[in-house]
């Protein structure tokens, strides 16, 4: 479930980081688990660690109640930059 929620939030941030000109396609994506999680809301910082014509990094941190400073997954995605079609 979190690794689902990780790999949207990378995604949606590199489509409006983009502006729509290109679709990103997930081509790899790790998640590294640091703490449980728990039924409760779960928040994701998002980082474009490299963008360049065709593909892309991005690094994920998602975390719950005790802020980002303690995160419970750390993920990282490479996606392929397709064009958007009109």
């Amino acid at each position: 479930m979190v690794a689902g929620f990780a790999e949207s939030a990378a995604t949606l941030h590199l489509i409006e980081a983009i502006g729509g000109a290109k679709f990103p396609k997930c081509i790899d994506f790790s998640i590294d688990y640091l703490r449980s999680g728990r039924p409760e809301d779960t928040y994701a910082s998002c980082e474009i660690v490299r963008l360049g014509a065709r593909v892309a990094l991005v690094q994920v941190r998602c975390w719950q109640g005790k802020g980002p400073d303690q995160p419970i997954t750390v993920a990282r995605g490479n996606f392929l930059l397709t064009e958007a079609n009109p």
